[in-house]
């Protein structure tokens, strides 16, 4: 039930929200591009499975928001499921559900449950993965973390630590257990080589640019984003005082009692703690694949396997056969974190892409402005951050008048009837004698305009506004 409705919240947001700028990129790229776009030279925002599933939502439905992110809906409703699968396997009933509920209710998970990214589909093809090594399905486990590392290609670390945690516990010869072992890894490693192959072969080292230069980067940018997703509210955790005390001193303490735990019961009942294995196993690859090939640490969005993998594993410590009074304090420990997730939920915007939170709402203000102005009259020039999700509304809703979107003057706003600035840039809109029309500073953004352009254009009597869309807009292609 619970799965059920956070496949409702989710799909509201998806159907509401603004595209964001990366989501726009990988639409004009990738989804409305040719299909031998999605095997063209590597880059970030080619999720290629992801791209795949989307391209193909999009060509059934029409393009919008809600056919563009539905992979990534169907993707985080059956994360959820998978998780439930893999804490069935635990002992402890107040640690299933207690985990449970904290993945349900992670900020991030939520955000990228919605958002047009790879990072949803990978997380439940790999946590599918880890149910099916537990269940000793071991083909079938290789094949999704070949799928899952397709759609996000920073699953490769723990898919290749998930293998060696196959031949690890596998009983019997190591002969047996490498067979085991490779009945994961050679599906595993087709599918990713057949999907991702013609990419990657063009990717260089300079091509992974984005992440940290170290791993305490990281899991302070994961601990961040997982207790302090809005910034008008702090929760129990939001200061940064209670934040340092979570990544100096909580974080450790409950590793620690991971591996005890994991120890103390590896020779009754190993399997039990495959999360375990697999998330210091890559943990160690992260390590490697920073000091010998000198590859930064993933941005915290694309590490979120860890916190996936952290999760499961504290959920099977907890049900180590102990006292009570541990299993009590685990329990309450988690359950102030899904209190904690509870005051960080939010429903208008993503706490990576807030800038982009209201570029919709902006392009149906330039829609009403604009109307009945002759075709490509109007012009406007916005930051980086916000170019390419107003293109995608400049087309999506068909404002011929509007001029494709500039990139913001450096020096001086002049030359352009509106403007749309966001962040420092906001500024200099009083510098510049400009009218704003629109501001929030939670965004923080501004539409602003040359006073000239301040009043609505009125529309040609006895002439059809140029700038609606003619027939059912969901049908038709954006160009």
């Amino acid at each position: 039930m619970l799965s059920l409705l956070r496949l409702g919240f989710c799909a509201w947001r998806a159907a509401g929200q603004s595209i964001t700028g990366d989501e726009a990129i990988t639409f004009r790229r990738y989804v409305d591009g040719p299909w031998a776009s999605l095997w063209s030279a590597y880059d970030a925002n080619n999720y290629i499975l992801h791209s795949i599933m989307a391209k193909l939502s999009v060509a059934a439905l029409g393009p919008s928001e809600l056919s563009l992110r539905l992979p990534s809906l169907i993707a985080g409703f059956f994360f959820v499921l998978g998780a439930f699968f893999v804490l069935r396997e635990t002992a402890s009933r107040v640690a299933r559900w207690t985990v449970w509920l904290a993945l349900a209710l992670h900020p991030l998970l939520l955000d990228l449950s919605v958002a047009a990214r790879g990072y949803s589909l990978g997380l439940a093809l790999f946590t599918w993965a880890l149910y099916f090594v537990l269940r000793r399905r071991y083909r079938p486990a290789g094949a999704l973390l070949g799928l899952a590392a397709a759609a996000t290609l920073t699953i490769a670390v723990p898919a290749a630590g998930l293998v060696c945690v196959v031949f690890f516990l596998e009983e019997g010869p190591a002969k047996s257990r490498a067979r085991a072992a490779a009945e994961v890894a050679i599906p595993f490693a087709a599918l990713f080589l057949a999907l991702a192959y013609l990419p990657l072969r063009t990717a260089t080292k300079e091509t992974f640019y984005a992440g940290y230069g170290s791993f305490g980067r990281l899991v302070e940018m994961l601990v961040s984003s997982s207790v302090r997703a809005r910034p008008d509210t702090g929760g129990l955790f939001g200061t940064r005082r209670v934040m340092e005390i979570v990544q100096f001193l909580f974080l450790p303490a409950v590793a620690l009692y991971i591996g005890g735990a994991a120890a103390w019961d590896f020779r009754g009942a190993a399997r039990r703690h495959v999360a375990a294995l697999t998330l210091a196993l890559t943990v160690a690859g992260l390590f490697a694949a920073h000091w010998i090939l000198g590859l930064k640490y993933p941005p915290d969005r694309a590490a979120l396997y860890l916190i996936v993998l952290f999760a499961l594993a504290w959920a099977a410590a907890m049900s180590v056969p102990r006292d009570r009074l541990q299993l009590g304090a685990n329990a309450t420990l988690v359950s102030l974190l899904i209190v904690q997730f509870l005051t960080q939920m939010h429903a208008g915007y993503f706490q990576y892409w807030r800038f982009d939170m209201h570029t919709k709402r902006i392009a149906r203000i330039l829609r009403e402005r604009t109307a009945g102005a002759p075709e490509g009259t109007v012009s406007i020039a916005a930051t980086w951050l916000n170019r390419e999700a107003l293109e995608f509304y400049r087309s999506y809703y068909h404002i011929r008048a509007l001029q494709p979107v500039k990139p913001l003057p450096q020096e001086t706003l002049c030359g352009f009837d509106y403007y749309l600035l966001s962040q420092r840039d906001v500024g200099r809109v009083e510098a510049s004698g400009l009218q704003v029309l629109f501001a929030d500073p939670l965004a923080p953004v501004a539409l602003a305009a040359e006073p000239s352009a301040t009043r609505p254009r009125q529309q040609m009597p006895g002439r059809p506004s140029r700038d609606r869309p003619s027939g059912p807009r969901t049908r038709s292609r954006l160009r």
